[in-house]
């Protein structure tokens, strides 16, 4: 089985937090991560792993699938955060394939 890996941050997130504040940027990664919590099953994994950028393990054999997920979970985030700063921010996400052993 092949498993996938994504990674996620917010595009000048400097500026974000020079906008909000350290506080109001923690308080937008925290919402990052609630929403990514939200598209994960037990199956898969999300860490934060610098900054403003979350690695996610999806478990999912089907390209197509992965992608509408990755599409969903960038959505989600970008639309939470418009939602909760009224402020559009771009979120930037990666993926990779992991081959099978």
């Amino acid at each position: 089985m092949n498993s996938k890996v994504e990674t996620a941050n917010v595009i000048r997130f400097v500026y974000i937090v020079t906008l909000f504040g350290r506080k109001g940027g923690e308080y937008l990664l925290k919402s990052m991560a609630e929403e990514i919590s939200d598209h994960v099953n037990s199956k898969e994994i999300f860490a934060r792993s610098q900054t403003d950028r979350f690695v996610i393990f999806i478990n999912c054999t089907d390209r197509d699938e992965f992608d509408a997920k990755l599409a969903e979970i960038k959505t989600a985030i970008e639309t939470r955060l418009y939602h909760e700063t009224d402020t559009r921010m771009t979120v930037l996400m990666g993926a990779y394939l992991l081959p099978e052993d």
